[in-house]
């Protein structure tokens, strides 16, 4: 059998920039549980296959349901939590830097108002197998990987650039008007919650009664105000553990605790780990103490 290979047509050629991968990894049942609480990367694009299961994204204060052979892309700044159900789906993940599509924002490839979360139709299977080889080379890291995985990345990025050109966009996730008071308030949060808040003075800021509060961020994000409020200081928090030299701390103070010890206590509830000892098991993994992780 013959295989045609179409003529490189250089007038066509996309410009994306100067793409450089930052890191790739795999969550599969047998990996330790690895929980990174709501964050964003200030820059880079993060690219996310989901392998097996199905389960619920936060992704830019909205809840995304996705499943498997779902791509997940956040665009730089994109703040984001794949775990704020409890589920810890297994997952393909790579993230790189300098990206730079017409159009758009340096290290951004969807535009706004379009859903995060893509259905790959025909192409999933390369996809799935282009992140699989990108996280097997970097793994060898013997000679010419680097060169091996950003030509694989350069790829993989064409082709989902490929995807999201031509298929129907899609739509956000639509919130419903009584879901509005919720997304209301996660957006609050997550510009406040550096400070001393509470479910009482968001309610108060918001003009509704702490019930209603209660009820409707409840039924918009599937936890409550103050676990949502935990949840963005502690990602802060291990930002911070990984990407600055702060003492333990100040850190607590950055994010917004009065105390230490129930800094120390609410970290470690949530990661499994206290401070220091996330710091020390995880910065050996950091990367250039760059803001991605």
């Amino acid at each position: 059998m013959h295989y045609f290979i179409p003529k490189l047509d250089h007038s066509e050629k996309l410009t994306i920039g100067q793409p450089t991968l930052l890191y790739a990894c795999k969550i599969d049942k047998k990996s330790p549980a690895y929980t990174r609480i709501i964050h964003s990367h200030s820059e880079a694009v993060e690219f996310i296959y989901i392998l097996e299961g199905n389960g619920q994204f936060f992704i830019d204060h909205k809840p995304y349901p996705v499943h498997r052979g779902n791509l997940v892309v956040y665009n730089s700044n994109v703040i984001h939590d794949e775990f704020i159900d409890g589920q810890h789906l297994p997952i393909l993940c790579c993230a790189a830097t300098g990206i730079k599509i017409p159009g758009l924002p340096t290290n951004s490839i969807l535009p706004n108002n379009t859903s995060p979360v893509i259905d790959l139709g025909p192409q999933l299977l390369i996809v799935k197998n282009l992140m699989q080889h990108i996280y097997d080379y970097a793994a060898y890291n013997q000679n010419r990987t680097s060169l091996i995985v950003h030509s694989i990345f350069e790829a993989l990025l064409h082709i989902i650039l490929g995807v999201t050109e031509q298929s129907t966009p899609s739509p956000l996730n639509m919130v419903s008007s009584s879901n509005h008071l919720g997304e209301t308030a996660v957006k609050f949060i997550d510009f406040n919650f550096e400070d001393d808040i509470s479910t009482a003075n968001i309610a108060d800021e918001l003009g509704v009664s702490v019930s209603y509060l209660a009820r409707s961020f409840k039924n918009f994000t599937g936890v409550s105000v103050v676990s949502y409020i935990n949840r963005r200081k502690i990602g802060k928090a291990q930002t911070l553990l990984l990407t600055s030299d702060l003492s333990i701390t100040e850190i607590a103070k950055d994010v917004g605790f009065k105390s230490l010890s129930y800094f120390t206590k609410i970290f470690s509830s949530h990661t499994g780990l206290s401070p220091s000892k996330y710091r020390k098991k995880y910065s050996d993994i950091a990367f250039n103490k760059t803001d991605l992780y």
